[in-house]
């Protein structure tokens, strides 16, 4: 699961194959996160996330091909984290 505020949680079905890395075949938003969050949109490109102190990089068979920085000027500031769950 990947954690960037009460606001923003989305759930993998893959691994994780480090604290930082999670690799990836499908997500999904956990409630509240809307289902047109744009961070949603940019992980249903990738098949593999790192974190990256604040920066969420999203990779597609091992190249970037975007990334979200999180934010602490907003309502619920973010810091990007993934807790394994069994």
């Amino acid at each position: 699961m990947l954690c960037l505020s009460e606001l923003h949680l989305f759930r993998f079905e893959g691994e994780m194959s480090s604290g930082s890395r999670v690799s990836y075949r499908q997500v999904e938003p956990i409630n509240p996160t809307r289902h047109d969050d744009p961070l949603l949109g940019l992980l249903l490109q990738g098949d593999e996330v790192v974190l990256d102190a604040n920066v969420v990089k999203v990779l597609r068979r091992g190249y970037c091909v975007g990334a979200h920085f999180a934010r602490g000027d907003k309502h619920g500031p973010e810091f990007p984290f993934v807790v394994q769950c069994p």
